[in-house]
């Protein structure tokens, strides 16, 4: 950010004004001063410090500097950063009293319909579909409910992904809100996030924060608690408020930054255990080694329920991403058909022109989203056999791409 504020812009023209019109107030104060007039100077400082905040803000704020924007934009590091308590957790009540649930923009009903077989598609941005546009016909899930319609299936599908998120964060999504549902099949697609220890930490510290002050009723209002250390409603409320400000969110950068040159290693490493969410500037805590029990906490929740899981490692472009992702290796430990399968569709994804999959390393275009589905299909079927057409079980001739290959589906398990 300070290496783009040095670059032409619009911001130099208000943090010129920001240097100059202060100084030029205390030269005139320092004048009126010595010639005995120094009732006007109290005003003139008044107005210095006014026009130089005034003038600070507008370059703050000016869009030729999008680094800075994104660094003291407060509001919108929290939402993309933070957890989303309203929506991807219960701890607010929020769902327990909604008849109907939106997911990307899709309506559905908290009590399934007779008849209809649920399906939970759970994941991070790639099952969202980030990159594509924001209606709802668009990602793998809405590709997969289009397949099994169109082959006479009563089908709900439900895009469970949140972007960016880690698998404890999913995982409570999918206890809190997605198995209340009463989904059919949970299809876990993922592989590539990293998964923070601090999400773990976080959630028990966010639980007990509602627990002892129940006026809490967003995610602003809980990230801002947690950096104030457990304080009063007002004082959260004038925090939010001052944070809106740029220039705050600069001193309060400044103030942690010398903070943390004054602490030793010792006191910052103890300050992070004690407080997870101690500063949006402390360095990320390391991730988890051991990937394995959050994806069984995942497998386990579903048995309880009943509910078979389709584990799907996610597919990455090769090229861009040659290291070996474990989640491969955890998925195939877990496995236990019927009630927990594992699927690879590596073949299939990785077959076409990389340009016609993926729009990055992993974020799948339209087609992707479409191969996807066509892959996942025949095991769905397997899985689901109220799903298949009465008539026999085979996809019909017009639902050929339905099939992994085109051709008969997989006869359902014992």
């Amino acid at each position: 950010p300070l290496v783009e504020l040095a670059q032409p812009g619009h911001h130099h023209v208000p943090l010129a004004a920001a240097i100059a019109l202060p100084w030029t107030l205390f030269v005139a104060g320092r004048v009126l001063v010595r010639r005995g007039r120094w009732f006007v100077s109290l005003p003139l400082s008044i107005l210095g410090f006014g026009l130089f905040a005034t003038c600070l803000e507008w370059a703050l704020r000016a869009e030729s500097a999008p680094l800075v924007s994104l660094r003291l934009d407060y509001p919108e590091r929290i939402q993309s950063i933070f957890w989303n308590v309203e929506e991807h957790t219960d701890l607010l009540d929020n769902h327990r009293h909604q008849e109907t649930l939106f997911f990307r923009e899709v309506e559905f009903a908290r009590e399934k319909p007779p008849g209809v077989t649920r399906i939970v598609c759970l994941g991070s941005s790639s099952t969202w579909a980030s990159g594509l546009p924001e209606d709802p016909a668009h990602g793998y899930p809405y590709e997969l409910g289009e397949i099994l319609a169109a082959g006479g299936a009563r089908v709900e599908v439900i895009n469970g992904g949140i972007q960016g998120a880690g698998l404890f964060m999913l995982s409570t999504y999918l206890r809190d809100v997605l198995l209340e549902l009463d989904p059919d099949l949970v299809i876990l697609y993922y592989g590539k996030n990293t998964e923070m220890q601090f999400n773990h930490t976080m959630l028990p510290v966010m639980e007990r924060l509602v627990e002892e002050h129940p006026w809490i009723d967003s995610s602003m209002e809980m990230a801002a608690a947690m950096e104030l250390r457990w304080p009063g409603r007002i004082m959260v409320w004038a925090y939010l408020r001052a944070m809106d400000l740029r220039s705050f969110v600069l001193l309060r950068e400044a103030a942690i930054a010398v903070a943390d040159r004054l602490r030793d290693e010792e006191d910052l490493r103890r300050a992070e255990e004690l407080t997870p969410w101690r500063s949006l500037s402390v360095p990320w805590m390391p991730g988890l080694t051991d990937l394995a029990p959050t994806t069984r906490r995942v497998v386990e929740m579903c048995r309880a329920r009943q509910v078979k899981v389709l584990l799907v490692p996610e597919i990455v472009d090769p090229e861009l991403w040659p290291d070996e992702i474990p989640y491969r290796a955890i998925f195939a430990d877990l496995a236990d058909p019927p009630a927990v399968t594992l699927l690879r569709v590596d073949e299939r994804m990785l077959e076409p022109p990389r340009s016609e999959v993926f729009l990055d390393d992993v974020h799948l275009t339209d087609e992707g989203c479409r191969i996807l589905a066509a892959a996942l299909t025949p095991t769905v079927l397997s899985l689901l056999p109220a799903l298949l057409p009465e008539a026999g079980d085979t996809v019909a001739p017009g639902d050929a791409e339905a099939g992994a290959d085109g051709g008969p589906v997989p006869p359902a398990p014992d």
